[in-house]
């Protein structure tokens, strides 16, 4: 990244672990905040450690012994080693994003996609003010072997305009094992010259083929919540959906049959239990004949037994909190259901399984059945 800053012709300083200094360390902190302050800079990089809060940690909570979650991204009360290190990580860039602000001081961060770091409240909070720009940026983009999507977030204005996604015509190398470099994730955690010189593009902002037209994220005028793009953003418009479909007496039974089941089953993931709500709910669509029928049914009889926790009445009474175009979405979920039809381009891709999911299936099916059990 220094070096490709410097073929733009900047001076860059490069301040990390490879380079012996510890950024938890509270003398290097004060340091860099007081150049901040003195205005020795004018853009600061971010590139916080993610491997406490990468997927290959967190998902496979049962073995790497991780307390994170969407729900709770910070951890629980009692988290891993490492997630007490990444959190102090993000406790100080929250810290150096205050001081570039204060200062006038443009600032980016870097993050996987899928990393539970954009969920932390501090730095989401601050993610969300106006004059925050979101980019994504696929790796194999950029002439790496590998997709490894990613997030750029920060105040250079080159980086609105920063938007460069697989294009779906080759294969990717999986970030799993090792090659003729060594471990595959510890070599995608370095940033390859390809996305360096685009990422630097962006921050100076340099026009060209690095950067092309188009956010990889809603960004919107006002304050407020800006949400990753959707299907509707990135692969056309979801189709306009009719009102639910009142469902039959026929219908509402066999989805009657299929809550019962759920409720009677055991807390813990069993094999024998599975195999019984999926009959109880292939007899539903049998019944209904389509899933847009079935789960209109099992919408009904869910609520009828265990009450409406989308109940619009309470949804509007997040209005104080959410953005207004936030709240529409979840007041249009709550009164028509998640849309299932779909109008735009149809491509069919090779799809692949999380690498390590083989490995840890009895951990997979007990989140599906945990989720299975909320229904």
């Amino acid at each position: 990244m220094s070096a490709a800053l410097r073929a733009l012709g900047l001076r860059a300083t490069a301040v990390d672990r490879r380079g012996g200094v510890d950024l938890l360390e509270r003398d290097v902190q004060d340091r860099i905040l007081a150049q901040i302050a003195a205005g020795q800079f004018r853009h600061v990089h971010l590139a916080p450690p993610c491997s406490s809060f990468s997927l290959p940690f967190w998902a496979m909570w049962r073995s790497s012994g991780a307390t994170r979650s969407s729900r709770h991204p910070e951890g629980s009360a009692h988290p891993h080693p490492k997630e007490v290190e990444g959190n102090k990580h993000v406790a100080f860039t929250c810290r150096v994003i205050d001081a570039c602000n204060a200062s006038g001081v443009t600032y980016s961060i870097e993050q996987p996609l899928t990393s539970l770091m954009w969920l932390m409240p501090s730095l989401r909070g601050r993610l969300a003010a106006a004059g925050v720009f979101h980019a994504r940026v696929d790796m194999c983009a950029c002439g790496e072997e590998y997709k490894k999507p990613t997030v750029i977030a920060g105040t250079a204005p080159g980086l609105a305009s920063l938007n460069l996604r697989c294009t779906g015509d080759h294969e990717h190398v999986l970030l799993q094992g090792s090659g003729p470099k060594g471990s595959r994730t510890a070599q995608a955690a370095s940033y390859g010259v390809g996305f360096a010189r685009v990422l630097a593009a962006a921050i100076v902002g340099v026009t060209g083929d690095q950067g092309r037209a188009g956010a990889a994220v809603r960004v919107r005028d006002d304050p407020g919540p800006r949400v990753v793009a959707t299907v509707e953003g990135d692969l056309g418009e979801a189709a306009e959906r009719p009102p639910p479909p009142q469902p039959s007496g026929a219908e509402l039974e066999g989805a009657r049959a299929v809550v019962r089941v759920v409720d009677a089953a055991p807390a813990v993931w069993q094999a024998a239990a599975f195999r019984e709500v999926a009959e109880a709910g292939n007899a539903l669509l049998v019944t209904a004949g389509d899933a847009g029928r079935a789960s209109s049914a099992f919408r009904v009889a869910l609520k009828e037994a265990h009450g409406d926790h989308m109940d619009p009445e309470r949804i509007r009474g997040l209005g104080a909190y959410l953005g207004e175009d936030h709240l529409r979405y979840l007041l249009r979920v709550a009164e028509q259901g998640v849309g299932m039809a779909y109008r735009g381009e149809r491509v069919r891709r090779k799809g692949l399984a999380y690498q390590s999911a083989k490995d840890h299936l009895d951990e997979a099916f007990s989140q599906l059945w945990e989720e299975v059990k909320k229904g």
